[in-house]
């Protein structure tokens, strides 16, 4: 996605981060996936649990492929996102 283009190996400078933010939002991507996957209940069962009452599953892979997305852009993700 263009949007991407300007956090792909961004790294980020703090004690908290250990991935660069486009790895990050994957990692992200692949926790979500695996909270709607039985086999991965036992690993994050409240999560497990409120996915599976979840009509629209697609507004969290949204929220979570965008959640950083303005990282790149300098200033206040927070607030620029």
């Amino acid at each position: 996605l263009w949007v991407f283009r300007r956090i792909v190996g961004q790294m980020q400078h703090d004690l908290f981060h250990v991935y660069t933010v486009d790895q990050h939002i994957l990692m992200v991507l692949r926790n979500v996936r695996r909270f709607f996957m039985a086999e991965h209940a036992h690993e994050y069962p409240f999560c497990s649990q409120l996915a599976a009452g979840w009509d629209k599953p697609w507004l969290l892979y949204v929220a979570a492929l965008f959640h950083d997305i303005a990282k790149g852009r300098g200033g206040d993700h927070s607030e620029l996102g």
